[in-house]
């Protein structure tokens, strides 16, 4: 037996205190019982997400480019396709400086992104206090 949800609102979601019943619009019923609905909940969560991802790839890509350019930390996606292609634009897309009118001195070539820290042991024995 199929139960398929053709649109947003099709389906009514029921329980009778031990199950979730699930009724579509021509009156078939689907009882899971509340754990495995829980279960099933979780991975069709992660399913939509990731379907939502791959379906919107061109403006993540677009706006964690821009975030990139910007030497904004902050990742949208944890793709690393996405990611790649981000960094791609970040570092050769003209277009993107037209959306930075006040942000100068990006050279066009020069790569972008967070600066890392690199630390180094203090010089001399007086952890580089000079009134010892």
């Amino acid at each position: 037996m199929e139960f398929s949800i053709p649109k947003a609102g099709a389906i009514r979601i029921n329980d009778d205190g031990f199950h979730i019943i699930l009724t579509d619009e021509a009156g078939r019923s689907l009882i899971i019982p509340w754990n495995a609905a829980l279960e099933v909940a979780k991975e069709m969560k992660a399913k939509a997400l990731k379907i939502g991802e791959a379906t919107h790839a061109d403006k993540l890509i677009n706006d964690q480019a821009l975030l990139i350019r910007l030497s904004i930390p902050l990742g949208l996606s944890d793709n690393p396709d996405i990611k790649k292609e981000a960094l791609k634009e970040a570092q050769w897309n003209s277009e993107l400086r037209r959306y930075l009118p006040n942000v100068k001195g990006i050279p066009s070539g020069e790569v972008v992104g967070t600066p890392g820290i690199i630390m180094h042991p203090p010089k001399g024995g007086n952890n580089g206090r000079k009134d010892l």
